[in-house]
C-alpha cells in the first residue's frame, strides 16, 4: 500500500465513521423528541394546559442543555492532559448527577403544577 492509498483509505474511515455519528445523533434525538412527544400526551389526557406542558418540557430542556455542555467538555479531554480518565470519570459523574436532578425537577414541577391546579380547583 502506497502513501496515497493509506491516507485515502483513512480519509474514507473517517467520512464513514462522521456518518454513522450523524446517524446515531439523528436517532438519539428523534428519540429524545418522541419521548417529548409521549410525555406531552400523557399530561394533556391528565387535565395540563399547553402552557403547563411547556413548563415541564422546559424543564427537560434546561437539563439537556447542562447534559450536552458536560458531554462537548469530553470532546477534547485526552489533548496535553497526563491524565484523561480523571476527567472522564468527573465528566461521567457529573453528567449521571445532571440526569439525576432533571428526573426529580421533572417530577418536582409535574407535582406542583398538580398542587396549583388543585389549590384553585381544577382536578
Amino acid at each position: 500500500m502506497g502513501l496515497f492509498e493509506f491516507f485515502k483509505n483513512n480519509a474514507i474511515n473517517d467520512a464513514m465513521m462522521a456518518q454513522n455519528e450523524e446517524e446515531v445523533t439523528f436517532e438519539a434525538t428523534a428519540n429524545r423528541s418522541n419521548l417529548k412527544t409521549q410525555l406531552s400526551l400523557q399530561l394533556m389526557q391528565c387535565g395540563f394546559t399547553k402552557l403547563e406542558i411547556k413548563e415541564v418540557l422546559d424543564v427537560i430542556t434546561l437539563a439537556e442543555t447542562d447534559i450536552r455542555i458536560a458531554e462537548d467538555s469530553l470532546a477534547h479531554v485526552n489533548i496535553n492532559n497526563p491524565d484523561p480518565t480523571r476527567a472522564m470519570h468527573a465528566a461521567l459523574e457529573q453528567i449521571r448527577n445532571y440526569k439525576k436532578e432533571a428526573a426529580y425537577n421533572i417530577r418536582k414541577k409535574i407535582m406542583e403544577i398538580i398542587a396549583r391546579k388543585k389549590q384553585m380547583g381544577k382536578m
